[in-house]
C-alpha cells in the first residue's frame, strides 16, 4: 500500500522471482543440521512416552 492505495501490481513472472528469492533466503538462514535427515530419523524431535 502506498498512501492508502494498492501498490503496483506485480506480473506473474515478478511474483515467481520474488518467491524464488524468498525461498533462497529462507534456506540460507537454516542451520546445516536442517539438511542432514537420515533414513528412519524423525523430521521433528519426537519423544515416546
Amino acid at each position: 500500500m502506498v498512501e492508502g492505495e494498492p501498490a503496483r501490481t506485480l506480473t506473474p513472472h515478478e511474483r515467481v522471482e520474488r518467491a524464488r528469492e524468498h525461498h533462497r533466503t529462507a534456506l540460507a538462514e537454516m542451520p546445516a543440521s536442517a539438511f542432514s535427515l537420515s533414513s528412519g530419523e524423525p523430521a521433528i524431535p519426537t519423544r515416546v512416552l
